[in-house]
């Protein structure tokens, strides 16, 4: 199952890409008068489509799981409606979140992470993450957004856009003093 959810995360943009092309190609070849083609044509649209949908579905449930706070930690700031982007490519920084995704900050470490179904644009805008308080390296605060860089196993970036900035700012500063540059 896993390789299957890597394998379609990785190459979700061409999957949705050749799902629409030979949408068009068979309603460009096979147009007929007949009124049900239409229809027939939906149905292999969401063959091919159907079972890549199911797999980010099913796989980002368990990765989301990776990307929460465990039991043990304590949150001192939590928001289910943030918005935010990743820095890690031109695509990501485009094709950010809007009011759906959970930030939390606790002890250990600043949880990134669409909710709910949405999950699987986690996996595709890189948008899943737990970043290790030790491991930010920059933490840059702009008008509205904070923008977050670390380097651990693997390095990364990501711009979060909180409702109650001063109250995120005030949680990371007691987690993790002197980390928020202006």
């Amino acid at each position: 199952m896993r390789n299957a959810y890597n394998f379609v995360v990785k190459h979700y943009w061409a999957i949705s890409v050749a799902c629409l092309a030979l949408f068009f190609l068979l309603e460009f070849l096979f147009r007929s008068t007949e009124k049900h083609f239409e229809i027939a044509l939906s149905i292999v649209a969401a063959s091919i489509s159907a079972p890549s949908m199911i797999v980010l579905i099913l796989g980002s449930r368990e990765r989301l799981k990776e990307v929460s706070p465990s039991k043990g930690e304590t949150i001192h700031y939590s928001e289910r409606s943030a918005s935010g982007r990743s820095n890690k490519s031109f695509l990501t920084r485009v094709g950010g979140a809007t009011r759906c995704l959970i930030i939390e900050v606790t002890d250990r470490a600043i949880y990134v992470r669409p909710w709910g179904i949405l999950g699987y644009a986690g996996e595709v805008f890189d948008l899943m993450h737990r970043v290790a308080l030790k491991s930010i390296v920059r933490c840059e605060v702009s008008r509205s957004s904070v923008r977050i860089d670390w380097e651990d196993e693997v390095s990364g970036s990501v711009t979060v856009i909180p409702n109650d900035l001063a109250s995120f700012k005030e949680a990371v500063n007691k987690v993790r003093p002197g980390i928020l540059f202006n």
